[in-house]
């Protein structure tokens, strides 16, 4: 999963897979590195990833978001945006973080 700081992507990867310990309810980034998971089925591998966006270690985060995309062959990319109330907008946020990676 690919987003910013704070966007829930951790919570989402623990919510599919089960796993607990991923996420906080901090404000600064609490993942640090890309973390391969596994659901309970064996058919989906996520890949847990720092906020790009982060505003200490935005270097050591954009190398750990470079691994994860290079580590394995990736079929599908999650992109993680905060929800706005006009969907337009959230449209918009996806756009400009997937053009961030294309």
């Amino acid at each position: 999963d690919l987003g910013d700081v704070g966007m829930g992507k951790s919570t989402i990867v623990e919510k599919i897979t089960g796993i607990n310990g991923l996420s906080s309810s901090a404000d600064e980034s609490f993942t640090k590195a890309s973390v391969l998971c596994e659901t309970w089925c064996k058919r989906l591998q996520l890949v847990d990833t720092p906020g790009a966006n982060s505003m200490q270690d935005k270097l050591e985060h954009n190398v750990w978001i470079a691994y994860a995309l290079n580590y394995m062959p990736v079929s599908l990319l999650l992109i993680v945006v905060k929800a706005d109330t006009r969907i337009d907008n959230t449209v918009g946020m996806v756009r400009s973080y997937a053009e961030r990676f294309m």
